[in-house]
């Protein structure tokens, strides 16, 4: 298997890297000759708007390589309208080029039924497969349960995080809570903006940064032991940290407007996005007992 990206940071082993098409005019023929010369037996694309994944898809159709494209969620109506009209806009001219390429060779995985329906609804004739997100569920110890809220995930202006924030700080709690973002640098614009305003109102120092966990049993570990998982996002496909966080027993806040299957969505608790509904429910989480927080 080859993995390619924009680029690598962190220089791991094993990743090709295509440059950002401002930086190199050959960019898409470079993705030609590189599929030309690993001849693939398939493509499979993660997302749905990075220029990079249109070049592969081109190119794969032309040299008649099967695509398959995940769109993690991008196709759902909220994700498509989560920015401004020129994003949009951007995004249905997208849309527009994979209908008009209309070819057999594109198929889809869907992780649920909303999902598959929203691919289908602009992409009728290609073939949409729903395959679960799957996860492990580890056996947790008995540990002490830590009065924090914690967050995993992107930073995007997509989650929420601002709001949430914004929320926390006015709630004006006890100084032994704490909220911490263990964030994945995607839109540093958006965190740079994150940073400044814990700056300038956290005054209590109850909102911390701190490097995304891959490990998945460190993961597992940090929401077994923390009060409350938080996932507000404009719009998710079944989110992994909230079926983490529920299989260890952690309840999740999340965006009302999110869609949950009934057996999840029961044991959820639900808010609004606006900061005076956000500062109900963190003060009604903060007020159960350790006992409620077990049970």
């Amino acid at each position: 298997n080859q993995l390619i990206t924009l680029n690598n940071k962190d220089k791991l082993p094993n990743i090709k890297t295509i440059k950002h098409p401002l930086s190199n005019f050959l960019y898409f023929l470079k993705i030609f000759f590189f599929l030309r010369k690993t001849k693939p037996e398939v493509i499979h694309i993660h997302g749905m708007w990075r220029s990079i994944y249109y070049g592969f898809i081109l190119h794969g159709n032309f040299l008649n390589i099967p695509i398959i494209i995940q769109p993690h969620g991008m196709l759902l109506n909220a994700a498509l309208k989560s920015k401004n009209r020129i994003n949009y806009f951007f995004k249905t001219v997208g849309i527009k080029v994979l209908q008009l390429i209309n070819s057999k060779n594109i198929s889809f995985i869907a992780v649920t039924k909303e999902e598959q329906l929203s691919i289908l609804k602009y992409f009728p004739k290609n073939l949409v497969k729903i395959i679960p997100s799957p996860f492990i569920i580890y056996e947790q110890p008995h540990i002490r349960i830590k009065k924090k809220f914690v967050y995993f995930g992107r930073f995007n202006e997509h989650k929420n995080i601002k709001e949430f924030i914004q929320a926390f700080i006015e709630s004006n709690l006890p100084k032994e809570w704490s909220f911490d973002i263990y964030g994945i640098d995607e839109d540093y614009n958006y965190k740079n903006e994150l940073l400044r305003y814990v700056s300038k109102n956290d005054t209590r120092n109850q909102v911390n940064f701190l490097k995304p966990e891959f490990n998945t049993k460190k993961k597992i570990k940090i929401i077994s032991e923390s009060w409350c998982n938080i996932l507000l996002s404009k719009s998710e496909v079944l989110s992994l940290s909230v079926l983490e966080a529920s299989s260890v027993g952690t309840q999740s806040l999340v965006n009302e407007d999110l869609f949950f299957p009934d057996w999840l969505r029961k044991n959820l608790i639900l808010s609004e996005i606006e900061t005076p509904e956000l500062k109900v429910k963190i003060k009604e989480i903060v007020k159960r007992n350790i006992e409620e927080v077990k049970k």
